[in-house]
Parts: structure tokens; sequence; C-alpha cells
């Protein structure tokens, strides 16, 4: 497996820790179907999170950096696109977690309502 892919996977499970010490229940991750892909889904507090991690070796100066509007736009129907299969009626959001790889583990920054909020 490349050393990126490692990383990412590193990543996500560091992500989902995260997550689950904050009171999030997983409910599924790497959901695919066809060309949509959610990394996380889970609830907290009553809603549905759905959650995009995203793990670098190199501190993020800016957050509007790490997605592509294009990106964005995918998630955003990978996010419909799960909610019309599964016919679920919950307050929804769209959560990003960005990894930083350190020395040590990973500093966590977590942006709730990142994606989707005018």
């Amino acid at each position: 497996m490349a050393i990126h892919n490692e990383l990412g996977q590193a990543g996500e499970r560091a992500a989902r820790s995260y997550l689950v010490s904050k009171g999030y229940v997983i409910l599924t991750q790497n959901w695919r179907n066809g060309k949509h892909e959610l990394d996380i889904i889970a609830t907290n507090q009553g809603k549905l999170i759905f959650v995009e991690v995203k793990t670098r070796s190199v501190s993020v100066i800016e957050t509007s950096n790490v997605m592509s509007k294009s990106k964005e736009k995918n998630l955003i129907a990978a996010v419909n696109n799960y909610l019309q299969l599964q016919d679920e009626d919950l307050e929804c959001q769209i959560d990003l977690i960005i990894m930083e790889k350190k020395e040590n583990g990973f500093n966590v920054i977590h942006l709730e309502h990142a994606i989707g909020q005018e």
C-alpha cells in the first residue's frame, strides 16, 4: 500500500477515535454507492453527521485550501444520495476533520457545519 494511503487510513482511524471520545456514535465508515463516497457517518445529539476526513503530513495554513469546490459538490451529492437510499429523517450536518500528522500522533481540527452552510 502506498504511504499516502496508509497515512489517510491512519488519519481516518484517529478521526473515528476522536469522534467516539466526543460522544458520537459511528454508524458506518467508507460508505460507497457508485461514484459517491462518505468517510464517516455518525450520530450525535439526535443529528446525522457526515464527516469528511482530510489527513495531511504538514500543517494546514488555510482550511479553505483543503477541499476544492468540485469535491465539496461531490460530497453534498453523496450525502443526498445516502439520504435518499436510507430514508433518514434526522437533522443533518456535514463536518470536516483535518488530521495533521505530528511526531506522536495527530493534531485534530474539527470544523462543524463546514460544508453546506452559507
